[in-house]
């Protein structure tokens, strides 16, 4: 992707793929340094519960509440604990005279474990979305949203200044399943955020049809 569009990458293509080291100093002089094993726990698999709870829905309007559960599904655990991180956002939609939907969603997230390795990290943390969605027909919606998350450290640099994620895709109905797709990059930050990204993810129904993308 990057050799695609004429972007450096500092020559990470002749990096040995999965071998793994990370040292970093922070504000005060410090120096943290964390080997593969250790390294490890950054690559566990979690299971994420959402409760979404429905306040207002009309035609034009929604607010809606959420809590999302996060739980390590890896034998491997940097602390040798496990960790059950907690968000809850609050999230309010609108839809304009241009037939254009507006996403506004605030959240707070408390992480069990306030240190990553050797690392401090901030006990809590707030991220802010916006979102525009546009109906193309009954089925198809094309979506682009801006995703801003406070830092969560105070003493790694680039760790310590907020990160900006754009995501830019399609959300696609057929019959009682709905596809969403898109396209994720960083900006005006590009140390402390995943350079590029793909998401895909499929949503249904057990019993009842999904509404059309009006």
């Amino acid at each position: 992707f990057h050799n695609l569009l004429g972007i450096t990458n500092a020559n990470r293509e002749i990096r040995p793929k999965d071998s793994l080291i990370a040292s970093m100093s922070d504000i005060n002089g410090n120096s943290y340094k964390m080997d593969q094993n250790e390294l490890e726990g950054l690559k566990t698999g979690n299971i994420n519960l959402i409760y979404q709870k429905n306040l207002f829905q009309n035609i034009n309007s929604s607010r809606s509440l959420f809590i999302n559960l996060k739980i390590p599904t890896s034998d491997f655990l940097m602390d040798e604990k496990d960790d059950y991180d907690v968000t809850v956002s609050y999230s309010f939609s609108q839809k304009n005279s241009s037939n254009i939907f507006q996403y506004f969603i605030l959240g707070m997230t408390s992480f069990a474990n306030p240190n990553l390795g050797p690392i401090p990290l901030k006990k809590y943390t707030t991220s802010f979305l916006y979102a525009l969605e546009r109906p193309m027909s009954k089925t198809i919606r094309s979506i682009i949203q801006l995703q801003i998350n406070q830092k969560i450290t105070d003493v790694v640099p680039k760790f310590n200044e907020n990160t900006y994620i754009l995501n830019w895709g399609w959300k696609i109905k057929r019959k009682n399943r709905i596809f969403t797709f898109s396209i994720i990059e960083n900006l005006l930050k590009f140390d402390n955020s995943h350079d590029f990204g793909l998401y895909f993810s499929r949503s249904f129904r057990f019993k009842r049809k999904m509404p059309d993308l009006k």
